[in-house]
């Protein structure tokens, strides 16, 4: 895929408004491409990123490898690039590992619009494919995306990009105490890693951590899963993915700041020498927590990373997980579940979900979730034990392993796509990467 600001190709693609129950759909008009975009007064944003997919794979569907955007001239011209471009390079990815590869052709856009776009173009083409390299992680199949295969990824990402990186293997991590990873890992034959990867500009203004929930697999351990909620579980490691496709985008956008990243990559299996339930174990901080189900082993690891990263005392930190199965009771697959410490950063965090179509709920975080995280044995119980609030207690759980502004995103509702859709394909969508991204290059 090939976009660019000039009107070339011998067909058009076109957007125009119609009836409701048309939305998105397309059709030949002569040798050009109509798609409608549904009704006028329905209209968002993330409608053009939509169209642009579907004239794209139409267009595909029709043996047309060459095609002329027309914008629609409803919204900013720089705004219309962005979207198409965005839609058409989300689109274009694909993850597949089948023996016979289908051939196929380059596909060349060009965005009928004023040249001087290019920057926006250009910015557009760095944060999508930083969400596919994101998605391209998340999609691997944990037969090959162990916690060593991560260490080895990390360290050629962090060469190619020219930053700093630190792998701390299993016998480092027991020396750092950080229990809540041993915890997990303790029932896999795959030892756990600990990758510290660090952007650091000359021209830095402020510092921001990101961490990332790694579960390279979770069996849920010994209280298993069962065999429909074990099938996508190769993508329980998307929040280190997203971070790493972070990464990715401001290192290439080159923005002024500091980011430094703690990713725990750990395999959950329900091996001999497995955690059990009833465990009281000492975490990085000192805080000890009794685990009452082995299912809940996000929080254990993301707990270390942010006890270890809260150390650094950065201006804020962004953890981003597939947390919780109750989060996406709650909001289903349409938004993100956000808590915060920080109103302003919650706010920024909503306005850059309604720009990158990447959207945040924000959650609440009320004392009362913390009380129910109490243990009567240990500091903490990484369950609260009630059928309820679930999203909130983790949250509150979190809550108690940082000291500096926090924002905590639960994508367990968005994190996989299994329904056909516009501009995403089947599997990991990368979602949070173009919301974070957007977010720090307004810090």
């Amino acid at each position: 895929m090939r976009v660019y600001l000039v009107k070339k190709a011998k067909s058009d693609a076109r957007f125009v408004f119609g009836e409701k129950r048309k939305k998105f759909s397309a059709k030949m008009d002569g040798k050009n491409i109509v798609v409608e975009l549904g009704e006028r007064k329905d209209f968002c944003d993330d409608d053009l990123r939509k169209a642009a997919a579907v004239a794209y794979r139409f267009a595909k569907g029709q043996e047309i490898y060459e095609l002329n955007f027309i914008p629609p001239r409803i919204l900013k011209p720089e705004r219309e690039v962005e979207l198409i471009a965005e839609g058409l390079y989300l689109a274009d990815y694909t993850f597949s590992m089948k023996s016979e590869k289908e051939k196929e052709n380059e596909f060349f856009a060009y965005i009928d619009t004023d040249v001087s776009y290019a920057q926006v173009l250009k910015r557009a083409t760095i944060l999508t494919e930083a969400q596919n390299y994101a998605r391209s992680l998340a999609n691997l199949p944990p037969v090959i995306a162990t916690p060593e295969f991560f260490a080895n990824e990390a360290k050629k990402f962090a060469n190619e990009l020219g930053m700093a990186v630190k792998v701390y293997d299993k016998k480092q991590i027991e020396k750092m105490d950080m229990n809540g990873i041993l915890a997990v890992s303790k029932g896999s034959s795959n030892p756990p890693v600990f990758v510290e990867i660090s952007y650091s500009p000359k021209n830095a203004k402020k510092h921001v951590v990101l961490v990332g929930k790694g579960l390279t697999f979770d069996s849920g351990g010994l209280d298993i899963k069962n065999a429909e909620q074990m099938e996508d579980m190769k993508l329980d490691k998307t929040g280190a993915c997203v971070v790493f496709g972070v990464l990715r985008a401001v290192a290439k956008l080159k923005l002024p700041l500091k980011v430094s990243a703690f990713l725990p990559f750990v395999e959950n299996m329900p091996g001999g020498n497995a955690t059990k339930p009833g465990d009281i174990i000492r975490l990085y901080n000192g805080k000890t927590v009794e685990i009452l189900n082995t299912d809940a082993e996000g929080r254990l690891v993301l707990a270390d990373a942010l006890a270890f990263a809260n150390e650094r005392k950065p201006d804020f930190i962004v953890d981003v997980a597939t947390l919780t199965g109750a989060i996406s009771i709650a909001l289903g697959s349409h938004a993100i579940g956000m808590f915060s410490t920080s109103d302003e950063l919650a706010c920024k965090f909503m306005e850059a979900g309604e720009k990158t179509h990447e959207r945040v709920w924000l959650m609440p975080l009320f004392k009362e979730y913390g009380d129910m995280m109490k243990s009567d044995f240990a500091d903490l119980k990484n369950i609260s034990g009630k059928k309820e609030a679930g999203a909130c207690t983790a949250a509150a759980f979190l809550r108690e392993f940082v000291s500096v502004p926090w924002v905590h995103l639960d994508i367990a509702g968005v994190f996989n796509i299994k329904e056909n859709h516009p501009y995403f394909s089947k599997g990991a969508p990368g979602i949070g990467v173009r919301l974070i991204s957007e977010v720090i290059a307004t810090a």
